[in-house]
Parts: structure tokens; sequence; C-alpha cells
């Protein structure tokens, strides 16, 4: 009732900053949070702001995937930094500028370029090592058959791609393995390898 006006909303914020998150947060979750979190930040009272402040931090921080925090951040932000410089008190401002720092951070974090650029890298030196054989084998390799994905190759982008998948949190490991390798086959075929379980 806070989000459409009808409760005090310093005590919708105090009510708020009393719960225990026991699992990371979802967008969901921060549909629902939103627009107490706008109303306290747009509050004139500077402990409600602070309190506010902290929230919007700690909420950041039980995010589970970037994707998540990205709809809401252009909402957020900007009253974090609003606060962060315009309110008289010095303890709300670094609590507003810590909060702004973190979830901007978040908010534009790649969480998974390192994993894409060592995957990158690992096929590259794939494609060369299949370039050379070509190039080695009789008649140019007009003659010869494309030899089937190395296992380690395949793996690797099975595994990434079961990661991304996971990301949607609807289904285990093993069941977006059984669901994606009737699919990969085509493109990376010929390994029976083991794999690495994510749970």
């Amino acid at each position: 009732s806070c989000a459409k006006g009808n409760r005090d909303v310093s005590k919708c914020v105090r009510d708020l900053a009393e719960v225990i998150f026991i699992q990371r947060v979802t967008a969901p979750a921060l549909a629902v949070v939103l627009p107490i979190l706008s109303k306290g930040l747009k509050s004139r009272n500077a402990r409600t702001q602070r309190q506010a402040c902290l929230i919007a931090e700690n909420m950041g921080r039980l995010v589970s995937a970037v994707a998540d925090l990205r709809p809401f951040a252009p909402s957020l932000l900007p009253q974090l930094k609003r606060i962060s410089e315009e309110v008289a008190d010095p303890d709300v401002r670094a609590v507003a500028t810590r909060a702004h720092d973190f979830l901007s951070e978040v908010a534009t974090a790649d969480r998974n370029g390192a994993v894409r650029k060592e995957l990158r890298a690992i096929l590259e030196m794939a494609v060369t090592e299949a370039d050379v054989a070509l190039a080695g084998a009789v008649g140019g390799g007009r003659d010869v058959a494309p030899a089937p994905c190395p296992g380690s190759v395949r793996d690797v982008v099975l595994d990434h791609v079961v990661l991304l998948c996971l990301g949607f949190g609807r289904n285990s490991s093993n069941a977006w393995r059984n669901r994606l390798v009737p699919l990969l086959e085509s493109a990376l075929p010929g390994s029976t390898s083991s794999y690495v379980d994510f749970k």
C-alpha cells in the first residue's frame, strides 16, 4: 500500500529494512521493491533516504544475475546520484555515493566476458590446428574428411552454453545438457568425453 501512497513512506522503508533475504534477489523481487525504494529515495527525511540507499546497495549485492538489475538501474542510479550530491547530511551522502558506485558497477559488469575470452582463445587454437592439419594433408586437404570437433573444445562450448542457460534458472545443468546436446551435435560432432557438472 506504500507504493500506492496509502502509508507512511518512512514506515514502509523501515519495515523493508527489517526484511531478511535468504535467497538471491531476482527481477520480480526488485520490481516489487522498486516503488518503495523510489519513494524512500525521494523522501525529505534524511534517515529514510539513508535506509533506502542501504537497502538498494544490499539488494544489489544479492542480485543473482546482472540482467536482473539492468532494467532497474536507470530509475535507481539518478536518484542515488542526486542524494549523493544534494543532501546536506554527509553520512547520507556517503551512503548514497557508495550505493550509487556499487550499483553502477554491477549494472555495467560483464561477468561472462572472461569466460567468452577464454572460449574464443580455445576455439581459435582449435581452428588453427585444423587448418595446419588440412594444409599438411595430401592434395592440400581436398581428399581429407573433416575431423570431428576435438572433445575438449566441444565440452568447453557445451559447458559455457549450459552455464548461460542456468542463468534462466528453470532447469538443472543435466536437464539443459540433455536438451542442448542434440541441438549442438551437428555443429560440434564427435565427442563423448566427460563434462563438469555445474550444480
